[in-house]
């Protein structure tokens, strides 16, 4: 009788730019924003949570969450004209 084979996962590793907020994550997240008007499908979109989107929010300072702020208006904005 032969043993059964034993199927070995490899574990797969995470580099640094994929669970860690780049500037081109950033940038995609803030053009997501206008976008979705959504922290939670900005963040998704990019590969983060919507946890970790306020925490870098939180750390980054008042000029970044002006920013924000601001493309969340934008983006109310541009749904309420193509709503008209």
């Amino acid at each position: 009788m032969t043993e059964p084979t034993t199927l070995v996962r490899r574990r797969y590793r995470r580099t640094r730019a994929e669970y860690c907020w780049t500037g081109r994550k950033v940038e995609a997240f803030l053009r997501n924003l206008i976008e979705t008007v959504s922290v939670t499908k900005a963040a998704r979109s990019v590969g983060m949570s919507r946890q970790s989107a306020y925490r870098l929010r939180e750390r980054s300072g008042h000029a970044f969450a002006e920013l924000w702020d601001q493309c969340l208006a934008l983006g109310r904005e541009r749904r309420w004209l193509s709503a008209r």
